[in-house]
């Protein structure tokens, strides 16, 4: 989760609220116990509801939309999003599109990064990551089915790389979850004494150095060594430290491209042997990557950003990087938007990553 608060959640009806992983028609259909209490804890919390469900149903005449609007509207929703076409007629909203999340975010003024969905299927998972959201599967419905299919391998491209960043027994404990992990961060954005020094070290940009391509390199050779039993099967050193003559923060970032997160466990243990710290993805809100930090004296020396195949965001980087050595004018640009950024956001590096972004783009669009 991103360290600001969550502004709301998304939730699947059939498999996820309650029923089957079959539609039921409105009037028919029933929650799970302890759904509706679940629901007004979130609510409690000031977080906003709102439902995320594909019924095509509607468009085969079975029912109608205000039937599903009055019966979710019942629920304590705080707005109902409901896609009533057949799989096929090539609507923007239908999961795994992204139209009825972004409809919500522009009609209620939500930031899609601050917001959770909820659902058994892998549309829903797949939805969530394309619109920037957290996404939890949950085992009821189809839940489990979807998750055996995902470990028999049989998603590909954009599929196999939406895995869920938290896989819950039914929507209850992916409600508490969700709260749970919301006051972990407000406890952190307080300032928590017990937070790691490296954790809230501030932004500091420092001029070039020569050596940090080398020492790239030479920690990515470390890194296949120790990852040599889990399929690792690229490292490559990107952002500025790899981009000769531009100042930067003293921290070298490499990113691994990896078959499944199956097997984190074991190389979270693996990894931690040689000073590389976990931060679990409900804490760096990025879920697109699994993300390590090397500590020596309490700083910062490296980060991993782990990916799956086929993770778009490893073509994005590397085409960043390979740009900006080719174009000296351009480093010279970045590096001072960087030192520009870094003291007006010295002590808050989602902002500082954030404000970088319009450059980026710019870039990438060469």
């Amino acid at each position: 989760m991103s360290n600001q608060k969550l502004q709301a959640v998304f939730l699947d009806r059939d498999g996820t609220l309650g029923g089957s992983d079959e539609m039921i028609l409105p009037g028919e259909f029933e929650c799970y116990p302890s759904v509706l209490a679940s629901i007004a804890s979130l609510q409690a919390a000031g977080k906003r509801i709102y439902s995320f469900t594909n019924q095509p149903v509607i468009a085969r005449g079975q029912a109608r939309m205000e039937q599903f609007e009055q019966e979710l509207n019942g629920f304590g929703f705080d707005g109902v999003y409901v896609c009533p076409h057949e799989h096929g007629e090539g609507c923007a909203c239908r999961k795994p599109a992204t139209g009825m999340l972004t409809r919500a975010a522009e009609e209620n003024g939500l930031d899609l990064q601050r917001c959770a969905v909820v659902g058994d299927r892998w549309t829903d998972i797949v939805a969530a990551k394309e619109a920037g959201c957290i996404g939890i599967l949950v085992r009821t419905g189809a839940g489990q089915a979807e998750l055996d299919r995902y470990e028999q391998g049989e998603f590909s491209e954009r599929w196999q790389q939406a895995y869920p960043l938290y896989i819950a027994e039914d929507v209850n404990e992916a409600i508490r979850w969700i709260l749970e992990k919301d006051q972990e961060k407000r406890s952190m954005n307080n300032a928590n004494p017990e937070w790691p020094i490296w954790a809230t070290e501030a932004i500091e940009i420092k001029p070039a150095d020569p050596l940090w391509i080398a020492k790239g390199a030479e920690e990515a050779a470390q890194l296949k060594k120790l990852l040599s039993d889990y399929q690792v099967s690229e490292i490559e050193h990107m952002g500025s430290t790899s981009i000769p003559g531009l100042p930067a923060k003293p921290i070298l970032d490499l990113m691994a491209r990896i078959p499944s997160y199956h097997e984190l466990g074991d190389i979270i243990a693996a990894l931690a042997a040689h000073d590389w710290h976990y931060v679990p993805p409900e804490l760096d809100g990025v879920p697109s990557r699994r993300f390590f930090v090397k500590v020596k004296s309490d700083k910062r020396h490296c980060h991993l950003h782990l990916m799956l195949h086929n993770e778009s965001k490893w073509d994005r980087q590397l085409r960043f990087r390979d740009i900006l050595r080719e174009r000296p004018d351009l480093v010279d640009e970045y590096a001072e938007l960087k030192t520009k950024l870094a003291d007006e956001h010295k002590d808050d590096r989602e902002a500082y990553t954030r404000a970088k972004t319009d450059f980026v783009q710019r870039v990438l669009a060469q």
